[in-house]
């Protein structure tokens, strides 16, 4: 679907909140710009692991996806987001990033340590996390950012 906002085209994807506010729809296209890029990067890091002929090197793509995140998480927040929206960017989008990050490294050390345990219950952890951002994302109006 497009929606557009003072001239300015913005794609959204099904079921994604409709968008009036100006500054927000900057903010939006700004940020799914970033994840257009860095989704991809960090989706197919996390496959390689998935498919990954031995541990060690599930680790080392694991770990590059962790290295992307956390990048594509600093350019995220550089994008200043609308003043009145900043708490609400900070502790649904910024917080929950963060966390992301620190279960990914948690799973990165399980999957070392060959605990597989550790690492389900990690990864079930990082899955509810993940519906909470994107469930956050769509709401917020982001088309990129959040869906899968």
């Amino acid at each position: 679907m497009v929606t557009v906002v003072q001239g300015q085209s913005v794609h959204m994807a099904p079921g994604t909140a409709h968008v009036a506010d100006p500054a927000r729809a900057a903010y939006i296209r700004r940020v799914d710009a970033i994840c257009r890029v860095r989704n991809p990067q960090r989706d197919a890091d996390v496959r390689a692991a998935r498919d990954a002929a031995t541990e060690a090197e599930a680790v080392v793509a694991y770990d590059r996806s962790i290295a992307t995140a956390g990048a594509q998480l600093r350019e995220i927040e550089a994008v200043p987001p609308p003043p009145a929206d900043a708490d609400l960017i900070t502790r649904n989008v910024f917080d929950r990033l963060r966390q992301r990050i620190t279960l990914r490294r948690r799973i990165s050390q399980d999957l070392a340590a060959a605990d597989a345990g550790a690492a389900s219950r990690d990864r079930a952890q990082l899955d509810a996390l993940t519906i909470a951002l994107e469930g956050f994302a769509r709401g917020y109006g982001f088309a990129v950012c959040g869906a899968r």
